[in-house]
């Protein structure tokens, strides 16, 4: 499991009790993104080469592990909003 490459990002935004982060990223399938946030609660992803996520609490105290997968192939220039706190 590899790294994906970050295009831009992370941009923070604060809604309430909820934090926005913003990612422009490109990878394969099986890929991940370490993000700071304990509790993922959504991830927005566009366009839609990426078919699925999962989220696992991450090796460093505060972060969260996305690994996303895909129909097989690669994606380039995903936009990724993460939602959590």
């Amino acid at each position: 499991m590899a790294a994906v490459t970050l295009n831009s990002g992370p941009t923070f935004n604060v809604a309430g009790s909820k934090r926005d982060q913003f990612y422009n990223i490109t990878g394969n399938s099986g890929d991940t993104l370490t993000v700071g946030m304990v509790n993922v609660l959504q991830v927005n992803i566009e366009p839609a080469t990426i078919t699925g996520y999962s989220v696992a609490g991450g090796t460093i105290p505060g972060t969260s592990i996305i690994t996303f997968t895909t129909g097989g192939g690669a994606f380039t220039a995903t936009d990724v909003e993460v939602i959590g706190n």
